[in-house]
């Protein structure tokens, strides 16, 4: 019983503790702008990036940029996750910035297939309406193999409440605790040899 209470509290807690926040900031919010800041066809390697300008307002904070890139197909990268720098800035003051690591899809499928992947930034929120600059660059010296990448703005994106994930992580503990205190991982107690029966009489 208590194994089965254990197991259910960690999956919770998993869920509530790692999951949600996860689709939250992943899925939540309207797009409501697009702009591409490389592309290889524009200049290879060094010259495809570009910064670009977005217009923002007020009545879409609280606002979250993601990231979503494009790698050549069938090509092996040596890596598993790469970094890029982000900035958002408007009038010489910089809105959101910081190095952010983007996770590498993994070489598979067809060779003609461009593999995907995308990240997310925290939410932020702009105080005047205007045109913001977009500034994406890779972290890299050597080409990783990028086809594209685009910068999205999402548009009252909801925050995930600290709280939900405080008690996911309460409700793991817990449920490693129960799982301990079932004997779950422990080795059973050595089973004891049955002596053999009593002979009577004359052998």
């Amino acid at each position: 019983m208590l194994r089965s209470i254990g197991i259910l509290l960690i999956l919770a807690g998993i869920g509530a503790g790692f999951f949600a926040p996860s689709l939250i900031a992943r899925n939540s919010g309207g797009e409501f702008a697009r702009v591409t800041v490389f592309d290889r066809k524009d200049g290879g390697w060094q010259q495809g990036w570009r910064a670009e300008k977005v217009s923002l307002a007020k009545r879409n904070n609280p606002m979250r940029l993601v990231v979503e890139a494009q790698f050549l197909p069938g090509l092996k990268l040596l890596s598993s996750t790469t970094g890029l720098q982000i900035s958002l800035a408007h009038g010489g003051k910089t809105v959101m910035e910081g190095e952010f690591d983007l996770s590498v899809p993994k070489l598979g499928g067809s060779e003609q297939t461009l593999r995907r992947a995308s990240l997310v930034t925290p939410p932020f929120s702009i105080d005047a309406d205007g045109d913001y600059i977009v500034f994406v660059r890779s972290t890299e010296t050597n080409d990783i193999n990028y086809a594209r990448v685009e910068a999205v703005i999402r548009s009252k994106v909801e925050i995930p409440d600290n709280r939900i994930r405080d008690t996911g992580y309460a409700a793991l503990a817990l449920g490693v605790v129960l799982l301990l205190f079932s004997g779950l991982g422990h080795k059973g107690k050595p089973t004891r040899r049955k002596k053999p029966a009593r002979r009577w009489g004359r052998g």
